[in-house]
């Protein structure tokens, strides 16, 4: 009993007296793929944002990701959306919500080693069903989860993508 007491209170010492580390700066260059170009109503992995991440100092994790959409769709326009690294780790698959968050949830966190960076893609399914032009859209980065102790954020290009009322 005395020994499984004592334990208990390593433990619990180490609970309380462990200093918390911060981890190093996330640096974000988010680069909207977005030119003024038609893409079919019904197209399907089509990039739409991408992001590099790069760590300094220290390695960072990164773990939800929040994106927005803006322009003329509604959220109802978008099928499954899913973030990639460009080391093959994937979002679970997610939908546009009625207020226009899309939350990305990664099964473990993406692991940024410092002073390496590494490229994060957005990508959706369209499912447009009504026919017409002037549709544009846009994710821009909303928030997201890490341990970084400063994040910085460059926006590289922003512009917004219309829709085509064609199917392919």
């Amino acid at each position: 009993m005395f020994l499984l007491m004592k334990k208990i209170c390593f433990f619990f010492a180490i609970l309380i007296v462990s200093p918390v580390f911060s981890a190093g700066t996330l640096n974000i260059s988010y680069i909207q793929n977005n030119s003024q170009r038609i893409v079919p109503r019904n197209a399907v992995r089509l990039p739409l944002a991408h992001m590099n991440f790069l760590a300094e100092e220290e390695d960072v994790l990164v773990g939800d990701i929040i994106f927005l959409l803006q322009g003329m769709s509604s959220p109802k326009d978008f099928g499954r959306m899913w973030i990639e690294t460009d080391s093959f780790q994937r979002s679970r698959r997610t939908s546009v919500q009625t207020d226009g968050r899309v939350i990305f949830r990664f099964s473990t966190p993406i692991l940024l080693e410092k002073n390496k960076s590494k490229e994060v893609t957005l990508y959706g399914n369209l499912k447009i069903s009504a026919p017409g032009t002037g549709r544009t859209f846009s994710f821009i980065p909303f928030a997201l989860e890490t341990d970084a102790s400063k994040i910085t954020l460059d926006i590289l290009e922003e512009s917004p993508r219309s829709a085509s009322a064609h199917r392919e």
